[in-house]
């Protein structure tokens, strides 16, 4: 049984995973493959699309820029210090 990088696509009526006879790719973001189920012979195509793709955009910061994780691990590495010298 081939999967489609790691996909398993199980038959919709016996469940097993289907076999990809073969596969294109007409776009960038769309791939189609004609499968088959070897139990109970099913035929079809699967069209798996990427889409709602959203790319990061990096914005530099301030060299002196405080994050505000930075604060809230200063609070509670000052809070174990203060533990520990009560000891």
């Amino acid at each position: 049984m081939k999967r489609l990088k790691g996909l398993l696509i199980k038959c919709p009526i016996c469940g097993n995973g289907l076999n990809i006879r073969d596969s294109q790719r007409p776009s960038a973001c769309l791939t189609q493959a004609s499968v088959y189920c070897a139990d109970c012979h099913l035929k079809g195509v699967i069209n798996a699309e990427l889409s709602q793709i959203q790319l990061a955009e990096f914005h530099s910061v301030a060299d002196n820029h405080q994050w505000q994780q930075d604060e809230e691990i200063k609070k509670r590495l000052l809070k174990k210090s203060a533990i520990t010298k009560n000891r």
